[in-house]
């Protein structure tokens, strides 16, 4: 399990959708199939999950699953090499937030 405290700032990256929210990204590597809890909160922004596979290929999404506005995923994953999208529902959104993965 690992835990990352960090924000999105105006000088993130941007989603390729039509929010054009802030958004970090973060690599996962999974060495053999397991389940994957995701947990992205904050009180500045409603946050929002995303993962990729290594093609850029969405897997799945979340907004509100968590507590009020937070986010939550659980997933089973192949191996392989994934990319957790750390963003907001809303675009132009900044502020801090934590993320969990176990």
């Amino acid at each position: 399990p690992s835990t990352v405290d960090a924000a999105l700032t105006g000088y993130d990256c941007l989603t390729d959708d039509v929010t054009e929210s802030y958004v970090d990204y973060y690599e996962l590597r999974v060495h053999e199939t397991t389940w994957v809890d995701l947990y992205l909160e904050s009180f500045d922004f409603d946050a929002y999950l995303m993962i990729f596979d290594e093609w850029d290929e969405l897997i799945t999404e979340d907004d509100d699953s968590g507590d009020s506005s937070d986010a939550w995923i659980t997933v089973k994953l192949p191996p392989g090499r994934y990319y957790i999208a750390a963003t907001s529902f809303d675009g132009g959104e900044v502020g801090n937030y934590r993320l969990y993965v176990e």
